[in-house]
């Protein structure tokens, strides 16, 4: 996943593809980002952290990305959806980027539970 990462990131300068988010390479980035925090950063946090539901925060899950800028590619933090707030097919916890827009909606939104 590491490896996959870093030659998104690298290759995000050689251009655009188009995509649900509008950016191509930066829609390739955020997707993976989603769901590097969502199905290996919250769980290795979860284990680390048993009597806990939800992190206070992103910032908690930094120690387990080999990146600690939780900022997407466009610029905007992440959003966290954890418990109760987390939307059904998440199952609980989940990770959202707000794409190009920075808003919630708008269908360039992109997340860690959609395939």
């Amino acid at each position: 996943m590491r490896m996959m990462l870093a030659c998104l990131l690298a290759a995000a300068a050689c251009g655009k593809s188009g995509g649900k988010g509008g950016g191509g390479n930066e829609d390739k980035i955020a997707q993976i980002t989603v769901k590097k925090l969502a199905y290996e950063a919250y769980p290795q946090w979860s284990m680390q952290n048993p009597t806990k539901q939800c992190p206070a925060s992103l910032a908690e899950l930094s120690p387990y990305m080999n990146n600690d800028d939780l900022k997407d590619p466009w610029g905007h933090s992440y959003v966290m959806m954890c418990g109760a707030s987390a939307p059904p097919d998440a199952r609980g916890f989940g990770v959202t980027s707000l794409g190009p827009d920075g808003a919630q909606g708008g269908g360039d939104d992109l997340d860690s539970w959609s395939k």
